[in-house]
């Protein structure tokens, strides 16, 4: 079985240039990627998932995943490089593979350019998608404190927020559409394992405070049409540490509202370095102070040990807008949380609510980090202004008029 789905936009040539932290990871996202027209992708020699593996050359491996390995191929005739998720053979078609398929594209999205059955073993079947050669957003944070104590900047912030909410939107109620009949008759996805290994970077831009970041949300393994009639999870899916308080262990019920604290998890856990939960552990050490839970904790499967712990721990969101010594003590803290603005932290506080009823909609909160953001983005050049009359007329007073 061969599907290919012709695609907008060309794929970023895969490079490995390496330089200063910020230079080597904006280096190594550089991307030649030309604009086709349709008539273009009409000609399969153009297409970069025709004719795989005979058309493409391996590159290397990119990760390991629960499904399977990731590995890097260029498309012979046009350069492009891809990213091939090799996955166990089904008797049907993969659900990422038909709801990637049926969705229109979105520029924060992770586009698919085909799949093949039985390739390019015969007891593999793999999917094509675009390379995003600057890694994930776990990658990034994680190298970035690791090699210079980096924080992202609130700039960097806005525009990761701006990009999620805006993908979530359109997952959930089609929201960017271009064409208003689909959206009228939008069926609601949901990921479901939004995360930071989940969002992978295309470019780093030219501003060194990321400000001009550019994001996908993939691996839509997980992901579902969603049926309000059915929200159970299958077995012990998905990322339990980043589970809403409504998704229990014993009702694992997801829904679009879980995708919204997923983006608010993934605000929290750039700014903080851990996620809006206590810490695990120390809830697992507790518990085990007592008879029942030292016996429930012996019973437990040790591959699912640390998945129930992190889905029984309660939830515990940390503002974002204080002075860094104003944080309580938390082991998982290994650095500083910078302070961000109010705004910010009303916005990752929209989708990190407790209670379901009061959670932003992801259409709700794209409205509000957009006009968030704008408003943010005018104050900080008012001050920019402010200091430049300063920096000219040497007068600093508050009531100045410029």
């Amino acid at each position: 079985m061969a599907l290919e789905i012709q695609s907008p936009l060309q794929s970023p040539l895969l490079t490995t240039t390496f330089g200063d932290v910020f230079e080597k990871l904006r280096m190594a996202s550089s991307s030649s990627s030309n604009d086709s027209d349709e008539h273009n992708v009409q000609d399969l020699d153009l297409n970069p998932a025709h004719d795989f593996p005979y058309n493409h050359i391996r590159v290397r491996e990119l990760g390991d995943g629960s499904e399977g390995i990731v590995d890097a191929y260029v498309h012979k005739p046009t350069g492009t490089c891809l990213a091939v998720k090799m996955i166990q053979n089904k008797p049907h078609l993969p659900a990422e593979v038909n709801i990637l398929r049926k969705i229109p594209y979105h520029e924060s999205i992770i586009h698919m350019y085909g799949f093949y059955g039985a390739q390019p073993q015969p007891d593999t079947d793999c999917i094509l998608f675009e390379h995003c050669s600057g890694g994930d957003l776990f990658d990034l944070q994680k190298n970035s404190f690791e090699v210079n104590n980096a924080v992202f900047t609130e700039e960097s912030m806005w525009a990761i927020l701006r990009q999620l909410s805006s993908a979530l939107a359109f997952l959930h109620e089609g929201v960017g559409c271009a064409d208003p009949e689909q959206q009228a008759v939008w069926h609601p996805v949901i990921h479901r394992d939004i995360k930071l290994e989940n969002v992978f970077v295309t470019s780093f831009g030219v501003k060194t405070d990321l400000s001009d970041i550019k994001i996908k949300i993939g691996d839509f393994g997980l992901a579902t049409f969603y049926d309000p009639e059915d929200k159970r999870m299958p077995g012990h899916w998905g990322t339990s540490i980043l589970w809403p308080p409504e998704q229990t262990w014993e009702g694992r019920e997801a829904t679009p509202a879980g995708d919204v604290w997923a983006v608010g998890c993934i605000i929290h856990e750039l700014a903080h370095g851990f996620p809006p939960i206590e810490d695990p552990e120390l809830h697992r050490e507790q518990a085990m102070k007592s008879r029942h839970g030292a016996q429930l904790d012996r019973r437990l499967d040790p591959n699912i040990k640390r998945f129930y712990w992190e889905a029984k721990t309660p939830r515990w969101p940390l503002p974002i807008n204080i002075d860094p010594e104003a944080h309580e003590f938390d082991r998982r803290r290994l650095r500083p949380t910078p302070r961000y603005s109010d705004t910010l932290n009303q916005c990752m506080a929209m989708s990190l609510q407790l209670r379901m009823e009061d959670r932003a909609t992801a259409g709700e909160l794209l409205e509000v980090v957009e006009e968030m953001e704008a408003a943010y983005h005018f104050r900080e050049l008012e001050k920019e202004t402010m200091a430049m009359v300063v920096d000219l007329t040497g007068d600093d007073s508050d009531d100045e008029e410029y």
